[in-house]
């Protein structure tokens, strides 16, 4: 029975692994407007498909998708790769590289935003912002973070 359930548990997983990933465009006033919400924590995370490091942060990614799937937790995934990325070529990557999160195409340069996020960033990537206006609490890493690192600080902003 046990092997039962883990096989189906695995058909499940396996499916929502599959689908194919979409990747849309916007300007960088519509993600403030989208990560002003109150009643969302949001993880936006600046990456690009050159960047080794950021590759190899995507199944961190993953692990917080399903951890946070029934949880006010937005996980936005935003691609700072060149326009010639978009968007048949990012989509493709997405696909491939199995990604669940959204991601967003960001149409304009990115660090004048990053920069408004935290005046703190020194221009690398791998940067990862999160936000949850209801606690007004904020907070950037630059760099790889774990999923385990981000399942604390999002978890203790939820239970305020």
């Amino acid at each position: 029975m046990v092997q039962r359930s883990a096989l189906f548990f695995w058909l499940i997983f396996s499916t929502y692994l599959a689908k194919a990933q979409s990747v849309s465009s916007c300007n960088i006033e519509t993600l403030k407007r989208r990560i002003a919400q109150t009643d969302t924590v949001f993880v936006v995370n600046f990456w690009a498909t050159w960047c080794g490091p950021c590759v190899r942060e995507l199944p961190e990614w993953n692990k917080l998708e399903v951890y946070f799937s029934h949880k006010p937790v937005k996980i936005i995934l935003v691609s700072v790769d060149e326009a010639s990325m978009y968007p048949k070529r990012l989509t493709k990557f997405a696909t491939r590289k199995k990604i669940q999160s959204e991601i967003i195409w960001l149409s304009e340069p990115a660090a004048s935003f990053m920069k408004e996020l935290t005046s703190n960033w020194s221009g690398g990537i791998p940067f990862t912002y999160i936000c949850y206006r209801n606690t007004s609490y904020t907070n950037f890493f630059e760099g790889i973070i774990s999923a385990g690192q981000l399942q604390l600080l999002i978890d203790k902003q939820l239970a305020y």
